[in-house]
C-alpha cells in the first residue's frame, strides 16, 4: 500500500512539474515572499534580506508563508504567469532587435554551404541526422537554462522594482539585475549562433526542411 501510494505521489509530482516548470515555482515563492513584506512596509531591499531567517522562510507555522491568504496565493500566481508571458515577449523582441543589427541571411548561407556535401544517402543521412539530434537535445537544455536564468532574473527586477523605493541599496541591485539580464541575454544569443544554429541547419539540410534563423530560436 505505501508503495502504491508513493508511485502515485511520484507520478503526481512528475505530471505536475512537466506542465508546471520547476522554476516557476521558484517566480513564485519570489513574488508572495516580496509581496508579504510590502504589505507590512518593508521595501527596502537589504532590510527584507537582512532581517529575514531561513526559519521564516521555510516555517509553515510562525514563517512568512505562514500569512499567506487564498486571494494572495491567487494574486501572485496571476502576476507569475504575467512575467512568463513578459519575458516571451521581451525575448523575441530582443532576439528580432539583435537579428536586425547584423545580415544573418548570408551566415546562413555560409552555414548551408559547409553542411553541403556531407549528404550521401537515406541510409548515412538517417544515421547522420540521429547522431546530430542527441547534439541538438543537449544544446536545447542549454538553451533553456539560459532562458530560465533569465527569466529568474527579470522576474527578481520586476518584484525589486514592485517596491516603489528607489533607496541606495534598491538602486544599485537594480542596476545589478538590469545588466545581469542583458548579459545573460546577450550569452543566450551568442549561444544560439554559435552553438545551436548550425546543428539546427545540418539537420534541416539533410531532411530537405525549411531552414529559419528565427524558427530555429523558437525551438528551444
Amino acid at each position: 500500500m505505501d508503495e502504491l501510494a508513493k508511485s502515485i505521489q511520484e507520478k503526481y509530482i512528475e505530471d505536475l512539474t512537466s506542465k508546471y516548470p520547476l522554476h516557476r515555482f521558484l517566480t513564485l515563492f519570489m513574488v508572495i515572499f516580496f509581496m508579504l513584506n510590502y504589505e507590512v512596509g518593508s521595501v527596502n531591499i537589504y532590510a527584507i534580506l537582512s532581517e529575514t531567517s531561513i526559519k521564516d522562510i521555510f516555517d509553515f507555522q510562525d514563517g512568512i508563508l505562514a500569512r499567506l491568504t487564498i486571494i494572495q496565493l491567487l494574486l501572485a500566481m496571476m502576476i507569475v504567469y504575467f512575467l512568463n508571458v513578459s519575458y516571451k515577449k521581451i525575448n523575441n523582441s530582443s532576439f528580432i532587435k539583435l537579428t536586425s543589427l547584423y545580415d544573418f541571411s548570408n551566415y546562413t548561407t555560409k552555414v548551408i554551404k559547409k553542411y553541403k556535401n556531407i549528404r550521401r544517402n537515406d541510409a548515412y543521412d538517417f544515421f547522420i541526422v540521429k547522431e546530430i539530434d542527441k547534439k541538438i537535445e543537449t544544446k536545447k537544455m542549454e538553451l533553456r537554462a539560459k532562458a530560465i536564468t533569465c527569466e529568474l532574473c527579470m522576474s527578481l527586477l520586476i518584484c525589486v522594482l514592485w517596491s516603489l523605493n528607489f533607496s541606495t541599496t534598491n538602486l544599485v541591485a537594480i542596476s545589478s539585475l538590469t545588466t545581469a539580464f542583458v548579459i545573460l541575454q546577450w550569452r543566450m544569443y551568442k549561444f544560439y549562433i554559435i552553438q545551436f544554429f548550425p546543428l539546427y541547419v545540418a539537420r534541416n539540410h539533410l531532411l530537405n526542411e525549411e531552414i529559419s534563423f528565427e524558427k530555429g530560436y523558437n525551438e528551444q
